[in-house]
Formats: C-alpha cells, sequence, structure tokens
C-alpha cells in the first residue's frame, strides 16, 4: 500500500552516509511507487500464502492483481494527500482500470475472494482517509497497509477460505510486518534528539520474543524466524547506537528477514 506502507530502513537517511540521487523523470515521481522496502512487504505475504495454500497459477494471478492495488492504492493516496490536484488523478485511472481487468476474472473464477471484500473496504477507507488528512505516514496509515498485506496472504493461501494455512499466513505476517514498522524507528535509539525511540525499540523487542514464542506452538521452524527477529530487534539498533553500524547498513536485514519469513510460514502453515 502507499504512503502507508512503510518506507523502511532503506527509506532512513543519514546526513554523514546519504549519497546525492539522481533527479527522477516526472513519469517516475508520478507513476512508480518510490518506497523500495514497501515492495518487499507487499509481495512477500502473496508468495508465502501462495506456497502455504498450494494455490498455483491462482495464487500468482492473485499476486498479480494484488500488485495492481498496491500501484492504484499508492497513487490514489497521493492524490487525496494534494486533495485532488489534476496531475494526480492519471496514474490513479490508470492503474485502477488495470487492476479492474486483473481482478474481476479472477473474482469469477473465485468468488469465495469477495467474503475478503468488507475487510478491504475498511482498510482502504482508514488508508484513504488518513491520506486526505495528510497523515498517510503515520503509524495508524502503516497499520492499515499491514493489516491489508497479511490479509491477502491469508487470501492467496485458502483462495477465500479460512483455512488453517490462511490464517498462519495472515497472522504471523501481520504480525511480522507491524514489527518492522517498530524496527525501523528503534534503529535511531541513541541518537541525538532520539530519545523517544526507545519506546519503540522496546516495543520491537517485546513483540519478536513473543513471535518466537508463538512461533515454537506452530511450527519449529517459525519459531526459529522469530528468534531470528528477536535477535536483530535487540542487537541492530544497539550496535548502531554505539556507531558500529550506520542505520542504513541494516537495510539488508529487512530482505533477509522478509525472506526468512516466507520460507519459514509457507513450511509451517504448509
Amino acid at each position: 500500500m502507499s504512503g502507508g506502507m512503510p518506507v523502511g530502513l532503506v527509506g532512513m537517511t543519514n546526513d554523514r552516509t546519504s549519497r546525492p540521487r539522481r533527479p527522477k523523470s516526472k513519469f517516475s515521481r508520478l507513476w512508480v511507487p518510490n518506497q523500495p522496502g514497501a515492495w518487499v512487504m507487499v509481495l512477500a505475504p502473496a508468495v508465502a500464502g501462495t506456497l502455504a495454500g498450494g494455490t498455483g497459477w491462482r495464487g500468482a494471478w492473485l499476486t498479480v492483481a494484488w500488485l495492481g492495488c498496491y500501484c492504484t492504492q499508492f497513487t490514489a493516496a497521493r492524490w487525496l494527500a494534494s486533495h485532488g490536484r489534476r496531475r494526480y488523478l492519471a496514474p490513479v485511472l490508470t492503474y485502477a482500470g488495470v487492476t479492474c481487468a486483473l481482478g474481476l476474472p479472477l473474482l469469477i473464477m473465485e468468488p469465495r475472494l469477495l467474503w475478503w471484500a468488507p475487510f478491504y473496504v475498511v482498510v482502504a477507507g482508514a488508508s484513504f482517509l488518513l491520506a486526505w488528512m495528510r497523515r498517510d505516514r503515520s503509524l495508524a496509515a502503516q497499520t492499515a497497509a499491514v493489516l491489508a498485506a497479511g490479509g491477502i496472504g491469508a487470501a492467496a493461501a485458502g483462495m477465500g477460505a479460512i483455512t488453517r494455512a490462511s490464517a498462519v499466513v495472515g497472522i504471523a505476517f501481520a504480525l511480522f510486518e507491524f514489527g518492522q514498522l517498530l524496527f525501523v524507528p528503534s534503529m535511531a535509539v541513541g541518537r541525538a534528539g532520539r530519545e523517544s525511540t526507545h519506546a519503540y525499540y522496546i516495543a520491537s523487542v517485546a513483540l519478536s520474543a513473543a513471535l518466537a514464542c508463538a512461533g515454537f506452538a506452530v511450527h519449529p521452524l517459525l519459531g526459529a524466524a522469530g528468534v531470528l527477529l528477536f535477535a536483530r530487534a535487540a542487537a541492530l539498533p544497539r550496535l548502531a547506537a554505539h556507531g558500529v553500524i550506520p542505520p542504513l547498513a541494516a537495510a539488508p536485514s529487512e530482505l533477509v528477514t522478509s525472506a526468512v519469513m516466507v520460507a519459514a510460514v509457507a513450511v509451517a502453515a504448509g
């Protein structure tokens, strides 16, 4: 999802480590979602759900349609945040049309997916309202995006049906990705003027510990993934605080932990 989807560590900046960026083209600025970490967080639950549920080409189709939803939501949130500036409208209408073309045939073949419609109406409505209020980078907006991502993982696993696989995928990724929201600001612990991030640090460590405990109750591999998340949440912010690593050096950990979660959840839920 859009501005609501967390930027991730690749979006964090540091005056000493940031590099000049090449100016983006007008097309890229208007049409391409500019949050690299969000692409991983959008795709990972859908991929894990497809693998866990054995939904094959239907899961792959749903994943592609979900990418259309992400691009639609991202551009729509930006249009709403601008309070209807015309320059942002064309990408919204185009992505919405592409998403409908992708999604409607799948809904006809898999009508059980419509059971998820009320959930996504609520989540999207909250996201769009927050965008209109220009709070699309708030924790509330990011939480809505995380819930949407977890939901698509569950939908991909069960094709609309509520199964053990869909429940494991949806809950595991909702908790994991909410933990990502807490982990990113916790990387600033100890930096000047950012004492308030200690609360994020404590919450991030506590949530990853809870995920590890719950994971072992479901499958040893999922518990082991939780232990990895706990170690990352506890250690990396402290290393950054002591100058051992810069905050941006932890960016690859998002890719690693997402890949680990996809594998662990797919096995645990399969």
